[in-house]
């Protein structure tokens, strides 16, 4: 076994693989265009038609992550879906 410095296990493992999710973080401003885009189309928010904007508009891989983070939900407004996200830490207000 290896320990570190300080005596503590080390496990070799960066944080991700130990079941700890690692997101960068966006902003809502970052991700409310889709939003608002799928929104205006469909008349509600759902994961797969959020992706699918994201990727059309070639966004970052942190956008994508924050809008597949809508997962099987469906949102009637993007204030909705808004609280959501930023309330569970998929972005920042």
């Amino acid at each position: 076994m290896w320990y570190t410095s300080g005596g503590n296990l080390w496990t070799g493992l960066p944080a991700c693989r130990k079941g700890v999710a690692v997101l960068a973080k966006v902003g809502w401003n970052d991700i409310a265009d889709i939003i608002q885009k799928v929104y205006e189309a469909n008349g509600r928010i759902e994961r797969a038609d959020a992706v699918a904007e994201a990727e059309n508009r070639d966004a970052s891989d942190d956008v994508i992550d924050a809008v597949d983070a809508i997962g099987s939900r469906v949102f009637n407004t993007p204030e909705l879906a808004k609280g959501f996200l930023v309330t569970n830490g998929y972005v920042d207000p």
